[in-house]
């Protein structure tokens, strides 16, 4: 397999902070987020080939693991993706209209569904961003001249900082707060917090190459080993190996209806609070086939949650017009005790 780094590319105009040069205004500030939301999405059609291999470091609770994910990516409809940590290990390879799935779990982990959702989801912290920019600003650390974009709502924080030479990303930090109103101890400052930074350039993509995501008592911290073109996969690559279950997927498919569940609370916890997840099978008429927990609540949550899942309808997702089975996984619904 051959892999090649591609240059830089630069995300817009160049903008300078020097000594009597001016900050990038509000409007500027929104159009540099969209961009880095974009340059950052690995899943778009404009990706060229890439391979990405990363370390990570997983803990929830008082439970820490560590494992190796890694991605083969050809187009949004023939990729392979790996992941290992201690006895789960799972493939997924995707050729055209079929999605195959090899796993050592009788459901999907946890830290896998955190992983890839980490990696998939970050477009949308830039975008959000973008919406409610309230300040732009220089700033300088141990390694950079830079400005940073300030963006908040009732219950976020974000702050975005730039390279003035390239007006490309080079940190991101993402608070999601209880309540201005709360008082909490000090153990969650913040319900979810990530923090993307070192970021590095395949094309016209612009990646972080050190991911953290904090939430509740779950915290995974992804490092890219490789992130680098390809020029040419082995022969065979995307083969299904032998065992693996074939389902009927696409890229994009299309859904129709919004999830229709019991939201609530089963349980009120004392800061930091705990993720509690359920895999669910979801066929094609919306309904749960499958669900296993893959962080019990215990029993009292547990026995509740599988009553709930199996009056619950989920959206219908169609591909060519037909619909699907898809996974997923949700989280019991619970309550942080502040003091207010």
């Amino acid at each position: 397999m051959k892999e090649t780094v591609v240059s830089f590319l630069l995300l817009g105009p160049m903008i300078s902070i020097a000594a009597g040069q001016s900050l990038p205004t509000k409007k500027e500030a929104e159009l540099f987020l969209q961009k880095a939301g974009k340059a950052a999405d690995l899943r778009a059609n404009d990706t060229p080939p890439f391979h990405l291999v990363a370390t990570v470091h997983y803990t929830i609770g008082p439970q820490t693991f560590d494992g190796r994910y890694e991605l083969l990516w050809a187009s949004p409809d023939q990729f392979r993706e790996n992941f290992r940590m201690g006895p789960a290990g799972e493939q997924e390879i995707a050729i055209r209209d079929k999605l195959y799935i090899l796993r050592t779990t009788q459901a999907l982990s946890l830290p896998l569904w955190t992983v890839r959702d980490t990696l998939k989801s970050l477009k949308r912290y830039f975008a959000e961003a973008g919406k409610s920019v309230s300040k732009v600003h220089s700033a300088r650390n141990d390694r950079d001249n830079q400005y940073c974009v300030d963006s908040y709502d009732e219950l976020s924080r974000t702050q975005t900082c730039f390279d003035p030479a390239t007006n490309q990303s080079i940190y991101l930090d993402f608070g999601l707060f209880p309540s201005e109103r709360a008082v909490y101890s000090a153990e969650i400052k913040q319900m979810f917090k990530l923090e993307l930074s070192d970021f590095i350039t395949l094309g016209e993509k612009h990646f972080p190459s050190h991911l953290i995501r904090h939430r509740l008592d779950e915290k995974v911290d992804i490092r890219l080993e490789i992130f680098a073109k390809v020029m040419t996969f082995a022969d065979g690559l995307f083969a299904a190996p032998p065992g693996t279950e074939a389902h009927n997927w696409c890229p994009s498919p299309v859904a129709a209806g919004s999830l229709q569940i019991d939201r609530g609370t089963l349980l009120k916890l004392d800061p930091p609070g705990s993720v509690f997840a359920y895999y669910v099978l979801v066929g094609r008429d919306g309904h749960v086939e499958k669900s296993v927990p893959v962080r019990e609540g215990g029993s009292f949550v547990d026995v509740r949650m599988v009553e709930r899942l199996r009056m619950a309808k989920f959206p219908i997702l169609s591909c060519r017009g037909d619909p699907i089975e898809y996974e997923t996984v949700i989280e019991a619904p619970i309550k942080i005790r502040f003091r207010h």
